[in-house]
């Protein structure tokens, strides 16, 4: 698919099967998009004024033409100004309408003058981008071939945004394929060889520990939860460091379970069919880590991806079984589908022991509590550093990707106590199960080191019956990478 930004000079030499354009709420179209009103001979103002264009958030309008360029017209309303989720709306609503017209394979997106800037014509293209994905190993997909945007007058660093947003728009597609992937496609025995053909070419070091590698080390919990598998559990290690040795270190960890049963435990309802969507917490830092490497950025990251299966034979977990970790704890299991946490025990303690980062983020699909909480509209966010937890917010909200803080106070400690060993790898059933989790990631980061927790496990994936913004596609929503990538530019020297 390609992305380009150019300049209208007449719509009747518009190459573009079609074209859209911006509506702003309780603005008349005549004054945001005179040449367009124009051009459909007042069209547009008429139907304002007769409320079938209203200027409404992800509601879109067609006004079909034979005048010559584009045949149909798509006017997108925008909300209050294009800035932030109104550039959202008019990227990802235009290709969203477009896609559903089978004669439609190319779109143009027009921004006037006096809309315009830098910011918001890179939104448009990433949104738009995002909203022409679809996840399919069989059958046609359907998917525009040309994106452009189209503006009054040249804008000087137009290569450099079309750049910027191709990146992130092909981080954004990698996270959601590693997601949508089914168990038998992406697993601990073939991520490997995929992710190398993936990075190839970019200035990154992929390593893999096998289980021999993960034992020697003492990464016990990793191993434990991936023993039930014919497929042996690894942990991926992605390193960029585009910042020179003297730079510091951050430090991404995603969850990887790349399908739950639930294990012993084993998962009842209706869930169980998603749970190829138990790695999009790793497929989330792979992806960031690829933006980084892609977009040059000057800043060290490394991404560790531990990677299992959650699956129940002889040799599976129990509960009740005792666990000794990376960092020296021992984990009593009190229950086989809590599992994500104690891979990520050790992938933090390991990676926080090897990189000595000064931040760790940590995203992951861990609790059904999240779901329960904040619906699929936001992520609960926690870490042991208060203005660490804002920024990660105010970012998540500046890419559309809403969070909201829980606490992490001392008391709920308590729930973790166990009889036999250090911690229980779950609290009393039903009390405040994604704060627990976080608690419990909390005894496995060091102090001094800055630390947040994603948990993504309500908004990792569309649920039927829910209305998403169009650059949510259906499976995976890619949730978290567009954050972790702003974070990563934020932190580039």
């Amino acid at each position: 698919m390609g992305l380009r930004v150019g300049v209208l000079t007449k719509f009747d030499e518009v190459m573009a099967d079609a074209l859209a354009f911006p509506v702003i709420r309780g603005e008349r179209p005549g004054k945001v998009v005179p040449r367009v009103n124009q051009y459909l001979e007042g069209m547009v103002e008429s139907m304002y004024s007769a409320g079938l264009v209203t200027g409404e958030l992800w509601t879109h309008t067609p006004i079909y033409t034979n005048k010559g360029g584009p045949r149909v017209f798509i006017a997108v309303g925008v909300g209050e100004s294009l800035k932030g989720v109104g550039a959202r709306s008019l990227g990802s609503t235009a290709v969203s309408a477009a896609r559903q017209v089978e004669a439609i394979n190319s779109l143009a997106i027009y921004l006037p003058d006096s809309v315009v800037s830098t910011d918001i014509v890179k939104e448009v293209l990433v949104s738009a981008s995002q909203a022409n994905y679809e996840y399919r190993l069989g059958g046609k997909k359907r998917v525009l071939k040309e994106i452009a945007v189209l503006l009054d007058n040249p804008l000087d660093n137009a290569e450099k945004i079309v750049k910027e947003a191709e990146a992130i728009a092909e981080a954004l597609r990698l996270g959601k394929d590693i997601a949508n992937a089914p168990p038998d496609v992406f697993n601990p025995d073939t991520a490997l060889a995929k992710l190398t053909e993936v990075f190839n070419g970019l200035n990154v070091s992929i390593q893999e520990l096998g289980e021999k590698e993960l034992m020697s080390l003492g990464l016990n919990a990793i191993i434990a939860v991936g023993r039930g598998s014919v497929r042996r559990p690894r942990l991926i290690i992605i390193e960029y460091m585009g910042a020179g040795p003297d730079a510091p270190t951050y430090l991404l960890v995603g969850k990887g379970v790349c399908f739950d049963s639930g294990g012993v435990n084993t998962k009842v309802g209706g869930f169980i069919d998603k749970m190829k969507f138990d790695k999009a917490g790793a497929a989330t830092v792979i992806a960031a880590v690829y933006a980084a490497a892609k977009l040059g950025l000057k800043v060290n990251v490394v991404a560790l991806a531990p990677l299992v299966e959650n699956m129940y034979d002889g040799a599976a977990i129990k509960p009740g079984d005792v666990i000794k970790t990376y960092k020296g704890f021992t984990i009593e299991v009190a229950n086989t589908d809590a599992e994500g946490r104690l891979i990520l025990a050790d992938a933090i303690a390991y990676g926080i022991s090897k990189y000595d980062p000064v931040e760790v983020i940590d995203v992951a699909t861990l609790t059904g509590g999240a779901l329960r909480a904040l619906g699929h509209v936001a992520a609960p966010v926690m870490g042991n550093d208060g203005s660490f937890v804002n920024e990660i917010i105010e970012i998540g909200e500046s890419v559309g990707e809403r969070m909201w803080p829980l606490p992490l106070w001392r008391e709920y400690r308590e729930y973790l106590k166990s009889d036999v060993a250090d911690i229980k790898n779950i609290g009393p059933s039903g009390y405040a199960s994604t704060i627990i989790g976080g608690t419990f990631l909390s005894h496995f980061v060091e102090e001094g080191v800055r630390w947040v927790h994603i948990d993504i496990a309500g908004v990792a994936f569309t649920l039927n019956g829910v209305k998403y913004p169009p650059y949510f596609s259906k499976g995976a929503t890619g949730y978290g990478i567009r954050t972790l990538i702003e974070y990563l530019i934020r932190r580039s020297a």
